[in-house]
C-alpha cells in the first residue's frame, strides 16, 4: 500500500475515508487523473470509477480494488451498506450537498480535511526537488519575458511569450499569468489585456508553472524609462517589507508574525491602506495551499513548508508594486527558491 495512504489510514484509526478532490488524490496516489474516488478502509483501498477508466486504474493501482459503474454516488453508498459502515471520513468543504445529504441519512460524517492538510503541508525531499525545478523554470521565464517588456508591445504579447517559454520547457502555467502595465499594475489580479506598454510605465509580471505536479509562484515589477519619486519610494518600501518578512521566517514562528513584519514596514511608510492582501500563502500541488501568511492564521511554520512572501502597494489608477518569491522554510531560517 502507498505510504501516504497508510499514514492517512493510521491517522483516522482505520475509519473508512472518502477522497474525492483531485489534488488530494494526486498526493495520495501520484495519479493526476479526473474521474475517480478513493475509499480508504483499514485493510483495503477501493477505487470508484467509470467503466472507461477502470482498466487504466487497475494497471496503475494494482494493489487496490477497482469498482466501476455509471454513478460514483451509487457505488459509494452500496459499498458503505455492504460493509455496514457507521462512520465515514470526508472533507466536508469538498463534497457536494447532494452527496452529504445522501450519506448523512445513514452514516455519521467526520471531517478529515485537517488531517489531509497536515500531511500535505510538510513537503518531502522529492516534493521539494520538484518545487525547486518549477521555481527555476518560472524564474527563467520571467527573465526571458523581460526582453519583450518595451514600449509598443502589448500585455498579451508578453503573456504568450511566457506561455511559449513554458511550453518549450514542457511545463504549463500554475495560474493565468498576469502582465499588468501602467495603471493596470494597481490591480492585484489584473486580467492580462491588449493594452500597449508605454514609455515610463510600471510593468508587473506574476507567473508560475507546474513541474511534475508541483507549482511555483513569483512576481517581479519593472520600471521603463524615468522613475519618479513616488515610484522609487513605493518600490523601496515593498522591497524592505519583503526583506523584513524573510528575516522573520524560520521553523517555530507563527505565520501571522510574518504578515505582521511585512505589514508594519508598509504601514509605517504611510501606505498601510494600500497593502490589500495577505503577505503570502502555501505552495505545492496547488498554487494556493495552507498555510496563509495572514493576520488570522496561527499556523506555526515548520521545516519543509513552502510559502510565498509577496507584499505589495497599489495606488488606484496610477501604478502598483508587488515583489514575490517562493520560499522553503528550514529549521534555522529559509531558502529562496525563485532567486
Amino acid at each position: 500500500m502507498i505510504k501516504r495512504i497508510e499514514n492517512l489510514i493510521a491517522r483516522t484509526n482505520g475509519m473508512p475515508s472518502l477522497i474525492t478532490r483531485g489534488p488530494d488524490l494526486f498526493y495520495l496516489t501520484g495519479i493526476n487523473l479526473d474521474g475517480y474516488w478513493l475509499l480508504l478502509a483499514k485493510k483495503e483501498v477501493f477505487v470508484l470509477t467509470s467503466e472507461m477508466l477502470a482498466g487504466q486504474l487497475k494497471e496503475a493501482l494494482p494493489d487496490f480494488s477497482v469498482i466501476a459503474g455509471n454513478n460514483l454516488f451509487e457505488l459509494l453508498i452500496n459499498l458503505c451498506k455492504k460493509n455496514r459502515s457507521k462512520k465515514l471520513g470526508v472533507s466536508l468543504n469538498e463534497i457536494s450537498y447532494a452527496l452529504g445529504k445522501k450519506l448523512g441519512k445513514s452514516i455519521q460524517l467526520d471531517d478529515i480535511s485537517g488531517l489531509l492538510n497536515d500531511l500535505r503541508v510538510i513537503k518531502d525531499e522529492n516534493e521539494i526537488k520538484n518545487i525547486k525545478i518549477s521555481c527555476r523554470i518560472a524564474y527563467l521565464a520571467a527573465k526571458y519575458a523581460q526582453k519583450f517588456i518595451k514600449p509598443g508591445n502589448t500585455e498579451i504579447e508578453i503573456y504568450y511569450k511566457i506561455e511559449e517559454f513554458f511550453s518549450k520547457n514542457h511545463v504549463k502555467q500554475s495560474f493565468p499569468t498576469i502582465v499588468a502595465s501602467g495603471p493596470n499594475s494597481s490591480l492585484p489580479h489584473h486580467i492580462t489585456s491588449y493594452r500597449k506598454i508605454r514609455r515610463n510605465d510600471v510593468v508587473l509580471l506574476d507567473l508560475g508553472c507546474i513541474y511534475k505536479g508541483y507549482c511555483s509562484d513569483l512576481t517581479r515589477t519593472f520600471y521603463l524609462g524615468k522613475i519618479n519619486k513616488s515610484q522609487k519610494d513605493v518600490y523601496g518600501l515593498v522591497k524592505k517589507a519583503k526583506d523584513t518578512a524573510l528575516k522573520s521566517i524560520k521553523s517555530g514562528v507563527e505565520s501571522s508574525k510574518i504578515d505582521m513584519a511585512a505589514r508594519n514596514v508598509i504601514k509605517h511608510g504611510g501606505y498601510g491602506d494600500n497593502f490589500i492582501h495577505s503577505t503570502g500563502h502555501g505552495v505545492g500541488i496547488e498554487v494556493h495551499e495552507p498555510p496563509r501568511l495572514s493576520s488570522k492564521d496561527k499556523t506555526v511554520l515548520k521545516n519543509g513548508m513552502v510559502v510565498t512572501v509577496e507584499p505589495g502597494i497599489y495606488l488606484k489608477g496610477e501604478f502598483g508594486v508587488r515583489l514575490e518569491d517562493t520560499i522553503l522554510v528550514t529549521r534555522k531560517g529559509y531558502k529562496v527558491l525563485t532567486d
